[in-house]
This record gives structure tokens, sequence and C-alpha cells, in this order.
């Protein structure tokens, strides 16, 4: 089961996922044999308390399993946290900037050159598209050397920008 290759690699327990097996399997063991009986009232009512006790059991345990995943989402968002910090002060230290959005999908991109040439119809076109709002990912595609860096460079430091969640990806022409 993919569940306890998981646990294996995270070094958890699988009892957890153990237990529901069981359950299962006995659910299904069970629910076999019950459909199997015809007219005896003595075991219909002995088998409808065992399945309401397996669905108990059930339940119970996915009351104890919602608690888990809880635990392990919290875990998770911690080392998320943990790692964007990391990075945050990784690029902070080259010099890098974020648009604060954590640090990832934001404006992280080293300063734009001083002095751009030829570039600022296609920087102000970008701008009215994210200004507008009607766009929040673009696609800049163009042979290599043709400033697609610096476009994007000059844009996300540009102070309107500044504070916009966008997205753009790059594709290289051949």
């Amino acid at each position: 089961m993919e569940i306890d290759l998981l646990n294996k690699q995270l070094d958890r327990s699988n009892d957890e996922m153990q237990e529901l097996v069981k359950l299962m399997k006995d659910g299904k063991t069970l629910v076999m044999k019950s459909t199997r009986i015809r007219i005896n009232y003595y075991k219909r009512c002995r088998y409808s308390s065992k399945l309401e006790k397996l669905e108990n059991d059930i339940i119970k345990f996915l009351h104890i399993y919602t608690l888990v995943i809880s635990r392990d989402y919290r875990e998770v968002q911690l080392a998320f946290r943990r790692l964007s910090l990391m990075i945050e002060s990784k690029w902070s230290k080259t010099g890098m900037v974020s648009g604060g959005h954590g640090g990832f999908g934001g404006c992280v991109v080293p300063k734009a050159p001083e002095f751009v040439v030829g570039l600022n119809r296609s920087v102000q076109q970008m701008k009215k598209w994210l200004l507008d709002g009607g766009v929040s990912m673009k696609i800049v595609s163009a042979p290599g050397g043709c400033g697609k860096t610096t476009l994007v460079q000059t844009l996300c430091h540009d102070s309107e920008i500044k504070g916009i969640r966008f997205y753009l990806h790059f594709l290289d022409s051949i």
C-alpha cells in the first residue's frame, strides 16, 4: 500500500493503518457471512449487533484518524514555514528581494539594471495587463538574448507592481 511506503520513508508507525486494514477485513468477512442468513432470526439479530459494533469501531477510528491527519498537516505546515524562512534568509544574503508572499510565487529576482534600453513599451504593456486585473499569468517568449530576464527584473521592481501576485513563464523560441 502507498501509505505504508510513505510511513516507512517518514519513519512513522504503521499501527494506525494496520488497525484500519484489520477493521475492513473483519467487516468484509462479517458482511459476507451476514448476507448468507435467510430465515434464522437469532443469527440475524446476532449479526446485526456485530455490524453495529463494527460501524461504531470504524466511526471511532475515523474520529481518531482525523486528529492524526490534523497533526500531520500541522507538522507539514511547520516544516514548510521553516523551509520558507531558510530560503528567504538565503535570498536576503545574496541580495535578492522578495515580493512579500513568503518567497514562493512572489517576485523574487535580482535588482534590475540601472539603465535599460528598448523595453519601455513592453514594460508598460505588461503593467497595463497586471494593473487592469485581467491577467495574473503571462508567458514570456522570445529567442535567447532578447531581454526576457531584464524585462521581468524591471517589471518586478516597479513601484506600481509591488504587492501584486503574478506568475511569468519563460519559453525560449528556437
